[in-house]
């Protein structure tokens, strides 16, 4: 496992308790999310206490709900990394197609206009990056986008349904913003869904976002056929 670049693990996780379980488990998840934690790798519980330098309790804790929500699996050496198959990652992006439709739907009857102003502010970081071909801070701002409808659908279930999905997918998304132009074109379709969010139309900012991960879907679907799978075969 890599060492972040981040501030260092004595500070991220000089904490005790459960809020403690939380920051390993955050801190797991997105190494994950980010593909520094490949599928199929072990999690050996007393290698990442002694590099997080916290005991084995929170991550034997943060290792269990890593299982519970998907992230993570068990395995008869313990635990490791997810790995997916094409009709999993199919299903994952049918699931967020739904979700992020529904959270359009109330972003535009419960998201305040300085939330509004907030996506659009976000939308611009976006379409910049995109023209300064800085994938990296372009990946970034889509996130926060995502992110900021949820917060503006003002419902926690689904906020937080939202990110589990988002989180198994996280490393899929890679695949799709490294495709030639395929951040031009998700950001035609992402401003698409904000000017209908900021217009209060549920309808089309609902049909938009559904659009767009469709889109998605194709896109990450034949990276996967095409490319992963010759190459690593049906579970990778």
């Amino acid at each position: 496992m890599r060492h972040s670049s981040t501030p260092s693990n004595s500070s991220l996780f000089s904490v005790e308790g459960s809020d403690l379980t939380d920051r390993v488990h955050r801190h797991l998840s997105l190494e994950i999310a980010e593909g520094h934690l490949i599928p199929g790798q072990q999690l050996l519980e007393t290698a990442l206490a002694r590099e997080l330098g916290v005991s084995r309790t929170p991550v034997r804790e943060a290792l269990r709900l890593l299982v519970s929500e998907g992230l993570a699996m068990a395995t008869p050496e313990g635990v490791a990394v997810t790995d997916f198959t094409v009709k999993d990652v199919r299903d994952l992006l049918q699931t967020e197609q739904v979700l992020d439709g529904l959270a359009c739907r109330l972003a535009v009857a419960n998201g305040t206009d300085r939330q509004m102003e907030r996506l659009e502010e976000i939308m611009v970081q976006m379409e910049i990056a995109e023209r300064d071909d800085d994938i990296s801070h372009w990946r970034d701002a889509d996130r926060q986008l995502h992110e900021q409808i949820a917060l503006m659908a003002d419902n926690q279930p689904l906020a937080r349904f939202s990110v589990q999905v988002s989180t198994l997918l996280g490393r899929m998304r890679q695949l799709s913003a490294r495709l030639p132009g395929r951040p031009h074109e998700a950001n035609l379709e992402n401003r698409r869904v904000v000017d209908a969010l900021k217009r209060r139309d549920g309808a089309e900012a609902e049909q938009a976002m559904q659009e767009h991960v469709r889109n998605v879907e194709q896109a990450v679907v034949g990276i996967l056929e095409n490319f992963v799978v010759p190459f690593k075969g049906e579970r990778f």
